[in-house]
């Protein structure tokens, strides 16, 4: 079942734009919208994505970005 899903990113700044483009070229996985990146210490930056697509779809691609991501960054599905 195709849905909406919301994923936040937490890491380096440079890696940002990165994510935003395995996350839209993800198979299964559109990109809806996007806000800007929330500054946050050291460099790092919090970005929110919304996207649509199925539960297994968004699953997937969160688990081959993250195999691609340094260890001090995270992507995770936002419960809120």
């Amino acid at each position: 079942m195709v849905k909406e899903h919301r994923i936040r990113f937490e890491g380096a700044s440079a890696d940002a734009l990165t994510v935003a483009t395995a996350v839209a070229d993800a198979d299964g996985v559109d990109l809806t919208s996007s806000e800007p990146p929330t500054a946050l210490a050291d460099g790092r930056v919090r970005l929110d994505l919304e996207v649509r697509g199925s539960s297994e779809s968004v699953a997937a691609a969160l688990d081959g970005i993250r195999r691609g991501i340094p260890a001090d960054s995270s992507i995770e599905l936002d419960p809120s």
